[in-house]
């Protein structure tokens, strides 16, 4: 009896059904959470961002992705390599960060790249930078110590 109501169901019907219990476009995170996702991105240890492609690099002599940002001239294929994560995260819809945390990260990358490592790891104009770094620093769920690291980056390019 139950075939006989889907032979007979319209297609528009059909597709109701099946979509009655499906994933929401929701996002995964909400606004409170990312301060915390942030923080726990900064301490992110680098080896756990490291693919088996990139096993030639040794992340433990700097540790975190916080570290890593401070370092006054850090390993430029460290950096690239959290750059290159980063810029994954965000092209993701089922990243492992929301893509504003990512843009965040990618941005302080691309300037560590340029103006500490001396590299460009991206094709960013100095100007499309600028732009990033201020849309960066605006985001409320900074904490204290990188607003201020990209503030003053904003201030070198400026």
């Amino acid at each position: 009896m139950t075939l006989d109501l889907l032979h007979h169901a319209s297609p528009d019907r059909l597709l109701g059904l099946l979509s009655e219990g499906a994933a929401t476009s929701e996002p995964t995170w909400g606004d409170a959470d990312y301060p915390a996702i942030w923080l726990h991105q900064l301490n992110l240890p680098l080896v756990t961002i490291v693919s088996e492609s990139d096993k030639s690099f040794d992340p433990g002599e700097v540790g975190s992705i916080a570290a890593l940002l401070r370092e006054a001239k850090p390993t430029a294929d460290l950096v690239h390599l959290v750059t290159r994560y980063a810029k994954a995260q965000t092209l993701r819809d089922d990243g492992e960060l929301p893509a504003e945390v990512a843009r965040v990260l990618y941005f302080l990358c691309v300037w560590v790249g340029r103006y500490r490592c001396e590299q460009r790891l991206s094709s960013l104009s100095d100007a499309r930078l600028l732009e990033g770094l201020r849309w960066s620093v605006a985001r409320p769920w900074l904490d204290a110590a990188t607003r201020e690291r990209v503030t003053g980056m904003i201030q070198q390019i400026a």
